[in-house]
């Protein structure tokens, strides 16, 4: 009977694990994902910026050439 005890325990622990395991894998899924959006929002920004900045030095190019 002593080993029958060990055997349930041992199973409840491996199952305990697998549970940890499967929450932490769902958990650094959702960080990864955080990151990737994060990642695109300030791809976005820099691209937007570097529109802004390209049409501004077009309107001082048009200024210093009407001057």
């Amino acid at each position: 009977m002593p080993d029958e005890e060990r055997l349930r325990a041992a199973a409840t622990k491996f199952q305990e694990i697998q549970t940890h395991f499967k929450e932490a894998r769902v958990n650094v899924e959702k960080r990864i994902e955080f990151i990737q959006n994060e990642i695109k929002r300030v791809e976005d920004k820099i691209q937007s910026l570097g529109t802004q900045r390209d049409t501004i030095r077009n309107d001082i190019l048009a200024i210093q050439q009407g001057s």
